[in-house]
C-alpha cells in the first residue's frame, strides 16, 4: 500500500451514466488505500469492464484498467504490466483462452496469473472442473464482488509461480 486515499464517491462523479455504480457506492466505506497491484480487466462489453473497474478500484484500491479488444490484449498488458488478467472467456472473433495463449508467450507476461471471467457456467460447472480451464482459474459473473475482491487478493498473494499448481480456492457465492 502506498498510503494514497481513494474516494469512492469521485468515481460517480467520473461515471453517472452506470447505473450500477449509485448502488454499489452507496455501501462502501469513505475512502479505501490504494493498492499497488495492478489489473487488466480483457472483456469485450465496455459496461461490464467500466463497472468491474470502477468497483475494483473502490473496493480494493487496485490500479485497474480495461481492454476491450481482444486484438489490443497483449499490446495493452505489455504496456500495463499488469500483475493480475481478468479475462472474458466468450469474446468475438477471439476467445480469451486464445487471448491467454498469447499472453503467455510473452515472456514478460508468462507467469502473470489469469482468471477467466465468464456468465456461461454455474457454481455447480464451477465445481465440477474443479475452478479451472486449461489450468487458469475461472469465476462466474454473477459472483458478488466482496466474494470477488477476497479471491484476487487471494490469487495476487500466492504469487506466479503457485498459480497454476495450487490457485487458492474462490467460492462464487
Amino acid at each position: 500500500m502506498n498510503g494514497e486515499r481513494f474516494s469512492p464517491a469521485a468515481i460517480l462523479l467520473q461515471f453517472p451514466h452506470l447505473p450500477l455504480v449509485s448502488a454499489l457506492l452507496t455501501s462502501l466505506p469513505a475512502t479505501v488505500n490504494k493498492s499497488d497491484k495492478r489489473i487488466l480487466i480483457v472483456d469485450n462489453e465496455p459496461e461490464l469492464t467500466d463497472v468491474l473497474k470502477i468497483a475494483l478500484e473502490a473496493l480494493a484500491g487496485f490500479r485497474v484498467q480495461t481492454e476491450n479488444n481482444p486484438f489490443q490484449a497483449v499490446g495493452a498488458a505489455k504496456r500495463f504490466a499488469p500483475d493480475l488478467i481478468i479475462m472474458d472467456i466468450k469474446m468475438p472473433e477471439l476467445d480469451g483462452a486464445d487471448v491467454a495463449v498469447r499472453l503467455q508467450a510473452e515472456p514478460a507476461l508468462a507467469e502473470t496469473p489469469i482468471v477467466f471471467l465468464t456468465g456461461t457456467v454455474t457454481e455447480p460447472e464451477i465445481v465440477r472442473h474443479g475452478k479451472k480451464i486449461g489450468g487458469l482459474r475461472f469465476l462466474p459473473k454473477t459472483m458478488r464482488l466482496d466474494a470477488m475482491v477476497a479471491c484476487l487478493h487471494d490469487i495476487l498473494r500466492t504469487g506466479p509461480e503457485n498459480f497454476v499448481n495450487g490457485a487458492p480456492e474462490c467460492r462464487a457465492a
